[in-house]
């Protein structure tokens, strides 16, 4: 879907954002003819460094970022699962897009009355390059997982002697099948993840590398995205070493 939307929108990039708001849960901006909505997790970086992002409690600079800027081209944000989009612009911020539920997330209008829409659907597997901090659990691989809990706005997942706990935006997929953090009815239906485990470990995306993938052994993934500085995820490892995301 996002090389789809690629070829279209090559033809008239850049194009200018005349106007952008963010009422939360939604971020809006648009332009002639042309406009992007969405209820999704977002971040905006900067030369590799965050600056803000959907769990933030306060935004000030997200319209300021956006209204007037252009945007240059566009791109998968995550090859594990390519459905959302990441837009660069003009002054070098990156946007990207990030689906955490099953249903519509995000929006597309395009010239020409195109339309383009979040679909809960994987696109062939492509391979990733692994987070260099990541490389040192390999030892301690796999990981069984003993339990699943869910409790005051985080995941976690237990098993002997180690802890993944996650505060920031989540999804769980098998490619095809999809269950995030901001389902609405919850995150409901999720996949018996116990006496599972977790194989490998990989980024998430190549622009902020700062969050994991963690591959099961049950062909499902669990995909984590940091929009804020202060709502992250760490890894507790059987040695009592922590890894963690933003510091």
């Amino acid at each position: 879907m996002i090389s789809e939307i690629q070829t279209i929108i090559q033809k008239i990039l850049p194009i200018k954002i005349d106007e952008a708001s963010w009422n939360a849960p939604t971020l809006h901006f648009h332009g002639i003819d042309w406009s992007f909505w969405t209820l999704s997790a977002w971040r905006i970086s900067l030369k590799n460094r965050f600056v803000c992002g959907s769990d933030d409690e306060n935004n000030p600079d997200i319209e300021r970022i956006l209204t007037g800027s252009s945007i240059e081209s566009i791109s998968a944000q995550s090859a594990n699962f390519p459905v959302d989009p990441v837009f660069y612009f003009s002054d070098g911020h990156v946007l990207e897009i990030f689906s955490d539920a099953s249903y519509d997330t995000w929006t597309f209008h395009l010239p020409g009355d195109v339309v383009y829409d979040f679909i809960s659907e994987g696109g062939a597997m492509l391979k990733t390059k692994k987070l260099g901090v990541f490389e040192e659990i390999a030892s301690f691989l796999p990981l069984t997982i003993d339990d699943l809990i869910i409790e005051d706005d985080r995941l976690i997942l237990l098993g002997n002697n180690w802890k993944f706990s996650v505060q920031a935006t989540w999804r769980i997929h098998s490619l095809a099948d999809l269950n995030g953090k901001h389902e609405p009815n919850g995150p409901q239906g999720l996949p018996d993840l116990k006496n599972c485990s977790v194989q490998s470990i990989q980024i998430q995306s190549d622009l902020l590398q700062v969050d994991p993938v963690l591959f099961l052994s049950n062909n499902f993934r669990l995909e984590v995205f940091s929009a804020s500085c202060n709502q992250s995820w760490f890894l507790e490892l059987p040695n009592g070493e922590k890894i963690s995301g933003f510091i």
